[in-house]
């Protein structure tokens, strides 16, 4: 048995993911104090949106190697 497991800068066609059973772990994206969640949930208009209206340095984060493990376990 294998697991295909990913974070979400993966580029993953559509048809793949229906075929493979592949995790896609999100990122976590910063603008100032408020977080975002690289999943299917994202509004990425709202998110660029935001982001052109601060002036400090987006941010992101890698999954955390817990949220990795659970996929794993899981």
């Amino acid at each position: 048995m294998y697991k295909i497991v990913a974070d979400s800068s993966t580029d993953v066609d559509q048809s793949f993911l229906e075929e493979y059973p592949v995790s896609i772990i999100p990122f976590k994206l910063y603008l100032d104090d408020k977080e975002y969640i690289d999943d299917e949930n994202l509004d990425v208009d709202g998110f660029v949106s935001d982001m052109n209206k601060i002036t400090a340095t987006p941010k992101s984060s890698c999954p955390a190697p817990n949220d990795l493990l659970e996929h794993f376990e899981g």
